[in-house]
């Protein structure tokens, strides 16, 4: 679905096009660009079915009227469509992170098992205190992606020893994923048959090995969120550091900072953790250039009223020199505080075309309020991005995974939008799935 997946040779060592500890080569960007087009056309050919369908449904309708198969037809293709009926809920947003507070560029997959046998692992701190039952990561399958016949994954929630896997398994699940021809993802919900009664505050791992005889042969890769550079502290605004992705080849454990877990770990008592991005839609960025270009993130307080000190938007400069101006508004467009935030503090980068290099370098921006603001709860309002006309910005959207299945951790509360008249109008940046802007606002409740 995406540009990049992450890339490796077969010898196992990282040539990622969008991350790895120690990147070797980029993919190129003729490969990155068919991919795009086959996504792309794809999409216009469902879209287009679809609305074919849909038209042809109409006319028969206008003459006969609906019968039971007409409407169960039309609720088979809504549940079709969503990927899951009904859509699950997503965890709602606490502490002082209110936002996606999610740094991402791209997505990066780790190997389970092949040329070096390598395991996985997702840290976590349990925020609740309940059996674990099920869980959904992203498979991920293909040219590069997996071998042979896909071997046989072992997930195990343990215990930690010193930030690491103690070896101790609370509770196993095993799958075969099977290795269908061509690229390949999918968001199977996997049952703990005996599952295991997690505490709150404490620290586990989800722990991936493959247990197939020939797991050197047979193997497939999970997906991450990847970041370039440099990260801030913590890594991810909306978790500890206790958050991290671990890797194994095969025996020591080291952390991998650039790569953030994602993944849904469901409880009997209907809480979740994980965290639900699945990735970046680079080709829907946020443009921010002059009076007509404009990008925002619009959303509806939920959960109570918050007071926020702060705002931090992560974004790349492509030309210019003009300030970028943080506007937080009312619903209705009114002001409630402008910010100015000097061009010199925000790196030039590439406009995102798929490749490396225009995937790399944004830059983390923390705009202070002069005062506090206290946003009530149930109503509207935006934090929007705007410059002058001889300045141009660029904001990628995180794209969350609740059509996929996904209940774990997302900014449910507001959309990433843009606007090309001036703010006449407004879209948000991917009509088929919610997206977010990289940011949070720095809140209290």
């Amino acid at each position: 679905m995406y540009a990049c997946g992450g890339l490796r040779t077969p010898s196992g060592q990282r040539s990622l096009v969008d991350g790895g500890t120690v990147p070797v080569a980029y993919a190129t960007t003729a490969q990155l660009n068919a991919e795009t087009a086959a996504r792309k056309s794809a999409d216009t050919a469902e879209t287009n079915a679809r609305i074919a369908a849909d038209n042809a449904l109409d006319a028969r309708l206008d003459v006969l009227g609906p019968t039971v198969a007409d409407i169960n037809a039309r609720l088979a293709a809504v549940e079709a469509w969503i990927g899951t009926y009904p859509p699950p809920t997503p965890v709602p947003v606490t502490g002082s992170a209110y936002g996606s507070g999610l740094s991402g560029d791209s997505r990066a997959n780790q190997q389970v098992g092949a040329a070096l046998n390598a395991r996985l692992a997702y840290r976590f701190r349990a925020t609740r205190s309940s059996a674990a039952n099920t869980l959904r990561v992203q498979e991920r399958g293909g040219t590069v992606y997996s071998g042979g016949n896909g071997g046989t994954i072992k997930a195990s929630i343990q215990s930690d020893s010193g930030g690491n896997p103690s070896g101790t398994v609370l509770a196993s699940l095993t799958w075969t994923p099977g290795n269908p021809a061509g690229n390949w993802e999918v968001w199977t919900l996997h049952t703990f048959s005996a599952p295991a009664s997690l505490t709150a505050g404490t620290l586990y791992h989800l722990v991936f090995e493959n247990t197939a005889a020939a797991p050197t042969t047979n193997w497939i890769s999970l997906n991450m969120l990847y970041t370039f550079g440099s990260l801030p502290t913590p890594r991810q605004a909306a978790f500890s550091d206790d958050f991290a992705t671990l890797y194994a080849q095969p025996t020591t454990w080291q952390i991998q900072p650039q790569h953030c877990p994602i993944f849904d770990l469901a409880y009997a008592d209907g809480g979740h953790d994980g965290q639900g991005y699945i990735g970046t839609l680079w080709d829907r960025y946020g443009n921010i250039a002059g009076s007509t270009d404009m990008t925002r993130e619009r959303f509806t307080i939920v959960g109570g009223a918050k007071t926020v000190a702060s705002a931090h938007v992560r974004l790349k400069r492509i030309s210019g020199t003009g300030a970028l101006v943080v506007r937080l508004e009312n619903g209705d467009g009114s002001l409630i505080e402008s910010v100015s935030v000097p061009a010199s503090g925000i790196a030039i980068g590439q406009v995102p075309d798929g490749s490396a290099g225009s995937l790399a370098g944004d830059t983390w921006v923390t705009v202070p309020f002069v005062s506090s603001h206290v946003l009530a709860n149930g109503s509207a309002y935006n934090l929007r991005l705007s410059t002058d006309g001889a300045t141009r910005y660029t904001a990628v959207p995180v794209q969350q995974g609740t059509s996929k299945g996904l209940a774990s951790r997302v900014f449910a509360d507001g959309d990433g939008q843009r606007t090309t008249d001036g703010g006449s109008n407004w879209a948000n940046l991917y009509p088929f799935d919610s997206t977010d802007l990289q940011f949070w606002l720095e809140a209290t409740s």
